[in-house]
């Protein structure tokens, strides 16, 4: 039996001798106060499965355990368990949590202003481009639509 399978089986008795202390419902009780199936509760009991953390809130809540042990130890004790199960990496504490927030902002561009016009200027060569062409007169160049599209609007102002 391998680290992960024996922290199972503890979890599993652990979670048998709180329902001894609760006066051994039934599981057929259990499952009906859980709103869960009777094989759910019997495989969590029986070391079968690792239940999801609400699987496990419902047992101890029909089971009467106090919130205090609910969200401390049990809630400790299944997350230590879930890590080896399934890690997720590295822990991360809480206060760090604001190191990860950027990561789904797209990165920016660097910008700025141009001198002459104001404009925020994103691509400097396409920018001198278009000055350059504004003073030799002939006004920006913008790209130029499909050849369908011209004569289209020919059409339309003819």
């Amino acid at each position: 039996m391998d680290e992960v399978e024996q922290k199972v089986q503890r979890f599993a008795l652990g979670l048998r001798h709180v329902r001894r202390h609760a006066g051994d419902p039934s599981y057929r009780t259990l499952s009906n106060k859980m709103n869960y199936s009777y094989s759910t509760v019997s495989r969590m009991l029986n070391g079968q499965i690792f239940p999801r953390w609400e699987t496990v809130e419902q047992f101890l809540r029909a089971c009467k355990v106090n919130e205090n042990a609910l969200d401390g130890r049990w809630r400790t004790r299944w997350l230590e368990i879930a890590e080896l199960i399934s890690p997720i990496g590295e822990t991360v504490p809480y206060e760090d949590d604001d190191e990860f927030a950027d990561a789904t902002e797209p990165p920016t561009r660097p910008t700025m202003e141009c001198p002459q016009c104001g404009a925020l200027i994103v691509n400097p060569l396409r920018h001198q481009a278009w000055h350059a062409a504004l003073a030799r007169g002939r006004g920006p160049q913008r790209p130029s639509a499909t050849g369908q599209h011209q004569q289209g609007l020919r059409r339309a102002s003819g």
